[in-house]
């Protein structure tokens, strides 16, 4: 078992996750399993451990992050805040479908992270599943056509959001250490 307590053999494709909106209270209620934290990735870590940070970018409304569970467990976390893809940024064989608007409203997937333990296991897939749901079927008070994400550029993290139905926005970025990427919500539709 890992620390979290959890048996490494088990698999948790599509679990159904519960997503919790961190607010001041959640944090201060959350603060040990917050700090036992880990997904591999110091930047990740050291921001959802950051009260000033985390709490910060919701009380000056840059963006909003959520604590995932299993059960009683935390698994992950994220964080949402609202953007645009301009249409001059898409991929040249994607943009005669792109141009009749200068810019597309989109949600921006500003961290994503899985704790090591739950890595694999399909966690992250079905968390990623809900952001689309949530995003898509919620009755949101704007229209909302993609979700986009600066992806750590490395192997591991461009596949994972490849699997996940997300393309690359351009091939400027390629040789960046974070690249755009976007998913078109308009698939969960057909």
């Amino acid at each position: 078992m890992g620390k979290t307590g959890r048996s490494q053999t088990s698999k948790a494709i599509n679990r159904t996750i519960n997503a919790v909106p961190l607010t001041l209270e959640v944090f201060e209620r959350e603060q040990e399993v917050i700090k036992q934290f880990d997904c591999g990735v110091s930047s990740l870590n050291q921001f959802i451990k950051d009260k000033r940070k985390c709490i910060g970018h919701l009380t000056e409304r840059i963006a909003k992050s959520y604590l995932v569970y299993d059960g009683d467990t935390l698994v992950g976390y994220y964080c949402l805040s609202a953007g645009t893809i301009r249409a001059t940024d898409a991929i040249r064989s994607q943009y005669k479908s792109w141009k009749s608007y200068p810019h597309y409203p989109a949600v921006l997937i500003g961290r994503f992270a899985i704790h090591v333990d739950f890595a694999h296991l399909g966690y992250g897939s079905s968390t990623m599943n809900y952001i689309k749901r949530q995003i898509a079927f919620e009755d949101l008070p704007m229209a909302i056509r993609y979700i986009a994400v600066d992806a750590i550029n490395d192997e591991s993290t461009v596949q994972f959001y490849e699997r996940n139905s997300f393309t690359f926005l351009s091939s400027i970025d390629q040789d960046d250490n974070t690249r755009i990427m976007y998913y078109d919500v308009t698939h969960l539709f057909e």
